[in-house]
C-alpha cells in the first residue's frame, strides 16, 4: 500500500485523542505514584512522554493570582530522566535544587498512544510558548526550543496538542489558562 494512502486512512481513523495526564509529587515517590496507574503504565513507561515540573511561588498579596515556576521537558524514559533531575541536576543547578527541596512541587507526566519523539519535542515547544504567555507562570526554566519538521503524525499535531492542553487545563486550571482569554501565540 502506498504511503499517501496509508496516511489518509490513518487520518480518517485516528479517532479521539485521549492523552494520559498523571500528576504526582516531585520527589522520590514519583515512581511509585506513576506505577499506581495500572491502566496507563505502558503509555507512561514505554512511549515518549512530555512532562512538567512546577512549584507555586510565595505570594505577597492575598487574593492575587497564584504564580508558578515551571520546567517543561520531554523524554523517552521518564524514570531515568526524573532520577537525573532529582540527583545529578540538583548538584549543579540551583533551580533543580529548589524544586527538589520544595514540599509542594509536583510533576505532570503526559502520554498518548500517538506520541513519537518528534511529536513530543513539538508539544514541549508549544507548551513552553503558551506558558510563557500565561499570567500564572512567572518563571519558565527550560527555554531551549527544538522545533521539528515533517514527521509521522505531524499533520495531526494541532489536534493532539489541543487535547493535551484541554486535559491539562481540566487538571490544573490555575496553571493552564483558557486559551480564548489570552493572546494566541502562533509559532508553528
Amino acid at each position: 500500500m502506498r504511503k499517501d494512502i496509508l496516511y489518509k486512512l490513518l487520518e480518517e481513523n485516528i479517532g479521539e485523542v485521549d492523552p494520559v495526564v498523571d500528576v504526582v509529587p516531585y520527589d522520590t515517590s514519583y515512581n511509585t505514584e506513576l506505577h499506581n496507574d495500572k491502566t496507563n503504565k505502558k503509555l507512561i513507561f514505554e512511549y515518549p512522554t512530555v512532562y512538567l515540573i512546577y512549584d507555586k511561588l510565595a505570594s505577597n498579596r492575598s487574593g492575587s493570582l497564584s504564580k508558578f515556576k515551571v520546567y517543561v521537558g520531554e523524554t523517552n524514559d521518564i524514570q531515568k530522566r526524573t532520577r537525573q533531575h532529582l540527583k545529578a541536576d540538583t548538584k549543579t543547578r540551583t533551580d533543580w535544587k529548589a524544586l527538589r527541596s520544595s514540599s509542594g512541587a509536583e510533576m505532570i507526566v503526559i502520554g498518548d498512544r500517538f506520541f513519537n519523539k518528534s511529536l513530543t519535542l513539538d508539544i514541549e515547544n508549544k507548551l513552553m510558548m503558551y506558558l510563557l504567555s500565561a499570567d500564572s507562570v512567572s518563571q519558565l526554566n527550560n527555554r531551549r526550543t527544538n522545533p521539528q519538521r515533517a514527521y509521522f503524525m505531524s499533520d495531526q499535531f494541532e489536534n493532539i496538542f489541543g487535547r493535551v492542553w484541554q486535559t491539562l487545563r481540566a487538571k490544573k486550571p490555575d496553571i493552564f489558562p483558557d486559551p480564548n482569554c489570552q493572546i494566541k501565540l502562533e509559532i508553528f
